[in-house]
């Protein structure tokens, strides 16, 4: 199998920056391009004003934006073929359609640990990657 394009979850955290750091390294192994992916999930549990979801949505939408530029510019000095977007959604489903319409070969994804026991081992998007997606998921510890 040929590998020529690698979605990345990303979120910002370390375990996100450590997943990106791989698939930058895979992208220059294999000569794929890299896509990263970066979610929303509208939470009504953020505010107890639900008129002020929309304002709290576009501020969150801005803030994931310049982290996601940020990160981009970094990888856009490495020379690989990069991309990426700011979507809004179920985390996992949004990752898997993007990886789906991107015809990713891989999807890449760090690990969190936080929750239940079995999210412990792998986190609970990681998990739930590794259990739904027909894309191939790697996941960095």
């Amino acid at each position: 199998m040929t590998i020529q394009r690698i979605l990345v979850a990303y979120d910002g955290s370390p375990h996100s920056k450590k997943a990106l750091d791989w698939g930058l390294n895979m992208a220059k192994q294999t000569t794929a391009s890299l896509h990263l992916v970066m979610v929303f999930e509208r939470n009504i549990y953020h505010t107890d004003l639900p008129t002020h979801l929309d304002d709290l949505e576009k501020t969150y939408m801005e803030l994931f934006q310049m982290k996601l530029d940020s990160a981009l510019e970094a990888c856009r000095d490495s020379g690989i073929p990069v991309s990426g977007e700011v979507c809004n959604g179920h985390i996992t489903d949004s990752i898997i359609k993007k990886a789906l319409a991107w015809q990713a070969d891989m999807i890449v994804c760090g690990t969190r640990g936080h929750g239940g026991f079995a999210n412990v081992l792998i986190g609970s998007v990681a998990h739930a990657l590794v259990t739904y997606s027909d894309v191939p998921v790697v996941v960095i510890k």
